[in-house]
């Protein structure tokens, strides 16, 4: 037999397509015509025909889908009759993909079926989905895990979507892999754990009926679970709402993006339960327990969004995390919620070294003191400069590090970039030091007080804009003959190596290490935060080169601690040691907030350009006008935002120049290796309602909140009045 083979037709010529559009009469009144025959142009490849394939095949054919490539090497036998539609008396012995491929054709006798009843193979996956517009993955348990990775990437190549699921009693899981997000193989590190230990995650216990898990666990190492008619007709009926809105697109009513990891979705028809949970959840070994399930709600109207909102006092801060539906808030996951001490990125932990040593190989510094945080390390680094006071010139420092320079005696001093003012400039290094500034600075009669340089990369202020190599080349080139340090906080390094490659002469063919290593050795200290580049909830660092000032920073974490436990320390150093990950996810990070930045750009929403490192920023007074100052016009946009769409934003804090200028942005913090392009959507589909609407956005009036500099995070407002109601 060869390895495929087309089922012949048993139709008359021209009688197809009256039937296309009489069968599908009652599809059309609710959906359509150009929807349904936009499936009918679309390809469907189903790899394994057995419960949940064959009944997705066959729900596919009924929706309209015009095309079919299904793959199973196996015939029917005995025990498929209780769950597989195509399975009968009269079918055993048959094999499953023709037998589908023949029911196909009794409901649409135009379908187009490739068969490839050899099933999925190293000999054919490459080409097995060629001409298809979506996956799914139905593929026994016992396939090799090496097999099925190798479809995943291809379904990647393609840039096409690819589905999975898993009966479980009455119910199942249901997967989604978006081509631009996190692949399948986040559920191949629970799929492994559960067959080794024959042990399902334990949260599944709260959605289905534990006695049904209890049977299926012990049955795990066997591949031979049990099951009952019901989930693979459910399944079947799932993966193919999955499959439809992937293939139609926001183009019939009440669209909404397929749920894609790191979401995926469970549900159970005897206990009714229905959750999407988050994969971390159901890791045993790197995330133990960590209920992200709460946070991801899909059927929120915009009715009960506001009504959330008024009771948090019309500030997005205050919003229960369970109201969010995209939270873009911070970048950073220790703020993010996973498990405390723990590193997620690895089902396996590797052989674990100190955190410094793998720290050393990536930023280039002689000596590294690991902390428990980035803020501490910031705190450290200001500690030891302490002494008589001085100047620190700054490109516009994230505000924790100039709260730690000033409360240590320093006076703070922006020399930021002149083009970084202008919000919608071209200017590819907005991050950089103002040279002429700084010249003229070191040329004049306060030039004695100037103690040192401090560089954020990837600058927030400036809406993540990058710093330049050339840029911190020369201010060390100022500095060094004068004695004075430039000291970097290296936070978003890798982004600013990404952004450098892209735009920088002359770096292009470097790596992503091989730049922040250079950029690093242009500083005398940096400090910055693990938790933004690596997803880790803990660590941070002071580094230098210089013995001297490793010296004053060892002996301050001598007198304070350094705030790291044992179990910290060690998920750290998995975390650091996982970079040729994170080296992959920081260039994919930058790349999606490009994607993002223009999606909005194209709606006319006033984003800071170009595109930066970590988040996208919108110019609030440009968006706004008709909002002053006083009445809070980013607290509003960021509330109108929540209400269109459930998305979480909030105010980019002000440097004090930024203020002096009236400059207030929105921040869109896209964290590393977390949300896919499918979940970004719902950021451009709420600005699409806010910009249609933003001439009624009303501004606020603060009621209350504590004072000091983190005031405004626990403030509520309340809506102001309109002139109309003066």
């Amino acid at each position: 037999m060869t390895s495929e083979n087309h089922v012949p037709e048993n139709r008359a010529v021209g009688q197809v397509e009256d039937y296309f559009h009489q069968y599908l009469h009652r599809t059309i009144m609710l959906l359509g015509r150009p929807a349904v025959d936009t499936l009918r142009g679309k390809t469907v490849a189903i790899a394994g025909c057995g419960g949940h394939g064959g009944a997705a095949a066959l729900t596919l054919a009924r929706m309209g889908v015009g095309g079919f490539i299904l793959s199973d090497p196996k015939p029917f036998d005995e025990p498929d009759i209780n769950r597989q539609w195509g399975a009968s008396r009269q079918t055993l012995g048959q094999n499953k993909a023709r037998v589908y491929g023949e029911l196909l054709k009794t409901i649409n006798p135009d379908v187009s079926v490739r068969l490839v009843e050899d099933g999925v193979t190293d000999q054919n996956v490459d080409t097995f989905l060629d001409q298809a517009d979506f996956l799914v993955d139905c593929l026994d348990v016992a396939v090799p895990g090496a097999l099925r990775a190798r479809m995943f990437a291809a379904a990647r190549t393609r840039s096409i979507y690819a589905a999975t699921g898993a009966n479980l009693g009455f119910g199942g899981v249901v997967a989604t892999a978006a081509p631009d997000g996190p692949s399948m193989e986040l559920l191949g590190v629970i799929e492994d754990e559960a067959t080794r230990d024959s042990r399902l995650p334990p949260c599944f216990r709260e959605v289905f009926v534990p006695e049904y898990l209890d049977k299926i666990e012990e049955a795990l190492k066997f591949h031979r679970v049990p099951s009952v008619a019901v989930a693979p007709a459910l399944l079947g009926t799932l993966l193919s709402v999955e499959a439809v809105l992937a293939l139609l697109g926001d183009t019939i009513p009440g669209w909404r993006p397929p749920i894609c990891l790191p979401h995926f979705l469970l549900v159970d028809l005897v206990r009714m339960n229905y959750r999407i949970v988050h994969v971390d959840e159901c890791v045993a070994k790197s995330a133990p327990a960590v209920k992200r399930s709460e946070t991801v709600t899909i059927a929120a109207s915009v009715g009960d969004r506001r009504s959330l909102l008024s009771q948090s006092g019309y500030n997005t801060n205050l919003l229960p995390d369970h109201a969010v539906e995209l939270d873009l808030l911070t970048d950073s996951w220790n703020e993010i919620g996973l498990a405390d001490d723990c590193a997620v990125e690895s089902p396996t932990e590797p052989p674990v070294a100190p955190p410094e040593e793998f720290l050393r190989g990536l930023f280039g510094y002689r000596h590294f003191v690991p902390v428990f945080r980035g803020r501490f390390a910031e705190a450290l680094l200001a500690r030891a400069l302490a002494g008589s006071g001085g100047l620190v010139v700054s490109n516009g420092l994230f505000p924790t590090t100039r709260f730690h320079l000033e409360s240590n005696g320093f006076t703070v001093l922006e020399l930021r970039a002149p083009e970084s003012y202008d919000l919608q400039g071209d200017e590819p290094f907005k991050g950089n030091i103002d040279l002429d500034g700084l010249r003229k600075l070191l040329a004049g009669p306060t030039a004695a007080q100037v103690k040192a340089v401090y560089v954020e990369l990837c600058a927030n202020a400036s809406g993540g804009h990058p710093v330049s190599a050339a840029n911190l080349r020369a201010v060390r080139e100022l500095t060094r003959p004068r004695g004075i340090l430039l000291l970097l906080d290296p936070t978003r390094a890798f982004e600013n190596a990404a952004l450098i490659q892209q735009r920088e002469p002359g770096y292009a063919d470097q790596s992503l290490a091989g730049i922040v290593r250079e950029l690093c050795s242009y500083s005398d200290a940096g400090a910055a935060s693990c938790a933004k580049d690596f997803k880790c909830t803990v660590g941070g660092f002071v580094a230098t080169s210089s013995d001297e000032l490793f010296t004053g920073f060892r002996d301050l974490t001598l007198a304070f601690g350094d705030g790291l436990t044992g179990g910290s320390r060690a998920a750290l150093a998995r975390a650091v040691a996982l970079f040729p990950v994170w080296n992959r996810c920081s260039s994919e990070r930058v790349a999606q907030v490009a994607r993002l930045w223009e999606a909005l750009h194209k709606l006319s929403v006033p984003v800071v350009a170009p595109a930066g490192g970590q988040g996208v920023y919108v110019d609030v007074r440009a968006l706004l006008p008709h909002i002053p100052v006083e009445q809070f016009p980013t607290q509003a946009l960021a509330n109108e935002l929540f209400v269109a769409s459930g998305v979480r934003a909030a105010a980019n804090l002000a440097s004090p120049e930024q203020q002096r200028r009236g400059i207030q942005l929105l921040r869109l913090a896209v964290p590393i290796d977390r949300y896919s392009d499918e979940d970004l959507k719902r950021v451009v589909t709420g600005f699409k309602d806010v910009m249609a609407n933003r001439e009624q956005i009303r501004g606020l009036v603060r009621r209350s909140g504590p004072a000091g500099a983190g005031g405004e995070f626990e403030a509520r407002y309340s809506p102001a009045k309109a002139a109309a109601e003066l």
